[in-house]
């Protein structure tokens, strides 16, 4: 058995749905290793609070707004991210003796939690490389390169690069832009991670046709997207797509997600008055899962 602690930007309540990460934790949990996830609290409790979530100890944390909140607020809750985890790590006394930590990007200011946590634990540092900031903020226009700011996060960049052990990647490509871009990082330490899912049996059960009627896809002929809705996605294609077909009365587009530009893709449903796109929020992973099948 392995102690294992996962510092986690959102980790969701496993009754409710799930996602790569917690499919990922669980998946240790059942193989008998012990884990802890540090994620953010869901409601607005004021104190941090240390409970066991489907049979794994959770530490929630009280933050500022993570989702949905503007560039500042953005960047000031994810600076504050690691004191405030490492403030509830000692507030509740957790013994730091872990062979593995794990973190993801993003946020990569936890590698503050991480690193402190890695020292004390003399564990292994193991990164889930899937956004390669600040390089996609300059890139979305959001960041300046060169910028006071932007070099504040290209040195935690490289500090997260040179202080983890094992680095898993999303794509050969980038991989080679580590390499490229980061000449003292040690390629031994990357290699490819492609996303996962856990594998959901949707048993044929007769309610097909109450699914379809639940949610208005009768009769439909449905385009999914289900994920992140923030610039990134650029889910504005998808709308002008919606407003090109909107003469195939079967053609039904099905978003489901939430992010930073889902109120500016709302409004954009709502200018063009698009009666072939449902926006959702997070579904039941059971009822999203029988809509995909």
């Amino acid at each position: 058995m392995k102690k294992i602690i996962f510092l986690a930007l959102d980790f969701p309540d496993v009754k409710v749905t799930s996602h790569l990460y917690s499919d990922l934790m669980h998946e240790f949990h059942n193989r008998g290793h012990q884990v802890l996830v540090v994620a953010p609290a869901k409601d607005q409790n004021k104190n941090s609070v240390l409970q066991r979530e489907a049979g794994i100890e959770v530490l929630r944390v009280p933050t500022l707004k993570l989702f949905g909140t503007g560039k500042l607020m953005k960047g000031l809750s994810n600076i504050l991210l690691p004191i405030q985890f490492t403030r509830a790590i000692k507030k509740h006394k957790i013994t730091l003796d872990f062979d593995l930590i794990i973190i993801p990007t993003p946020p990569i200011t936890l590698i503050n939690t991480a690193t402190w946590v890695k020292k004390k634990s003399k564990g292994l540092l193991y990164l889930i490389l899937r956004d390669i900031f600040p390089q996609n903020a300059v890139d979305l226009g959001m960041m300046k390169p060169n910028g006071f700011i932007h070099k504040y996060f290209r040195k935690k960049e490289v500090e997260l690069y040179n202080e983890s052990d094992s680095i898993g990647c999303m794509s050969q490509a980038n991989i080679q832009y580590i390499i490229d871009h980061n000449p003292e990082v040690d390629p031994a330490k990357l290699h490819l991670l492609p996303n996962w899912e856990k594998l959901h049996e949707v048993p044929l059960t007769g309610d097909e046709d109450d699914i379809k009627a639940k949610y208005g896809l009768t009769d439909k002929f449905v385009v999914i997207f289900g994920g992140n809705i923030g610039l990134p996605q650029k889910m504005e294609n998808i709308i002008y797509l919606a407003k090109e077909c909107t003469e195939f009365d079967e053609i039904l587009f099905f978003l489901v997600g939430r992010g930073t530009e889902k109120n500016k893709i709302a409004g954009l449903i709502e200018k063009y008055d698009l009666k072939n796109v449902v926006l959702r929020d997070n579904l039941p992973r059971s009822d999203y899962n029988k809509i995909l099948s």
